[in-house]
């Protein structure tokens, strides 16, 4: 029967293994090791470390699936936020509103008779105009919630690339 000399990776002893053996005890250390055979070679790895990284690809699954839904769960905070910091339909209100309220007032100047028709195209028309600061003050305050959220988002999307490749390392060894 062919034996190996190894050295133990944990206290640096010479080891005798020979073929027929996968798993033993150091006699200097006594930590537990695994024989590791690849391609004609052979070498040693102690159990633990092999628990330790069972235990960290767990993590990192369970990590995935949490980190996941997290994303997800930000994404549709971003969304309402978003809308709110874009104040281009906000602008658009206030221009139709602006439109309207000229439109009213020219009714009303060709035609005093039509002030039952002018005055509320007149009034929506202010109206209108009259959100656009209410809708300028939601963008402004949406706006830094919106950079922290993309912020957490970034971060959150960072650990989920980490973990995904701490599971596909684990997967090629």
């Amino acid at each position: 029967m062919e034996v190996i000399m190894l050295t133990c990776p944990t206290c640096g002893a010479r080891v005798e293994v020979t073929q027929d053996i996968d798993r033993f005890a150091c006699l200097h250390c006594g930590n537990e090791m695994l024989v590791i055979r690849r391609g004609g070679t052979a070498s040693l790895r102690p159990v633990l470390e092999q628990v330790r990284d069972g235990a960290v690809r767990t993590a990192s699954e369970l990590a995935i699936k949490r980190l996941d839904d997290e994303v997800r769960e930000l994404m549709k905070q971003r969304s309402p936020l978003a809308a709110a910091a874009d104040d281009s339909a906000g602008i658009l209100w206030a221009l139709m509103g602006g439109i309207a309220a000229v439109v009213g007032v020219l009714i009303y100047v060709q035609d005093h008779d039509l002030l039952c028709c002018a005055a509320p195209i007149v009034i929506v028309g202010i109206a209108l105009v009259a959100l656009l600061p209410n809708l300028r003050s939601r963008a402004a305050d949406a706006e830094p919630k919106l950079q922290r959220l993309d912020a957490l988002i970034d971060k959150k999307q960072h650990e989920l690339r980490s973990h995904k490749e701490t599971v596909e390392l684990d997967e090629t060894q």
